[in-house]
């Protein structure tokens, strides 16, 4: 049987432990500012930072690789004015094949990111989490009238700068 000493001890323990995990839980604060960033170069928003896009089949239970897939620019766009000033706003575009018309915007709160695009025929979209500074992995989309397609991907940052036309 535990001393009121020890009861006082282990219960000061949880007290911090608990604090720290609500502290520095597992995800990203929510609040300003939203370290790590997509684009570490935000006070220029003409210039991102590219990320490497490897895709995997969602739908086959051995999610074959498909190879990576896109070069993805990432630009900063500031912080959503209020009522969502938790979020950082994000304009991407493909730099590796301009011609097919793959930009958007993005959304980051904490380490989720929400990207949308509708390039007329087709709509895609990702909801990914950053798993670490540079690096992140989630589920990316594509649909139109009838039909979709399910892709894991994973990001991870080349950063080089780069810029969307």
């Amino acid at each position: 049987m535990l001393t009121t000493t020890a009861k006082k001890r282990t219960l000061k323990l949880g007290v911090i432990v608990l604090g720290m995990v609500s502290t520095y839980g597992w995800a990203a604060p929510p609040l300003p500012p939203h370290p790590p960033y997509l684009d570490s170069n935000i006070t220029d928003i003409r210039e991102g930072e590219l990320w490497k896009m490897e895709v995997f089949i969602d739908s086959k239970l051995s999610h074959p690789f498909l190879g990576q897939l896109e070069t993805i620019c990432f630009v900063y766009d500031g912080l959503y004015s209020p009522p969502n000033p938790s979020q950082d706003k994000y304009k991407w575009c493909d730099v590796a094949s301009p011609s097919f018309g793959w930009a958007g915007v993005a959304t980051k709160e904490g380490d989720q990111v929400f990207m949308h695009n509708d390039q007329g025929k087709f709509y895609n979209g990702a909801q990914w989490e950053l798993t670490s500074k540079d690096e992140g992995a989630g589920h990316w989309r594509l649909w139109e009238n009838n039909f979709f397609f399910d892709l894991n991907v994973i990001f991870t940052r080349i950063g080089k700068p780069c810029r969307c036309q």
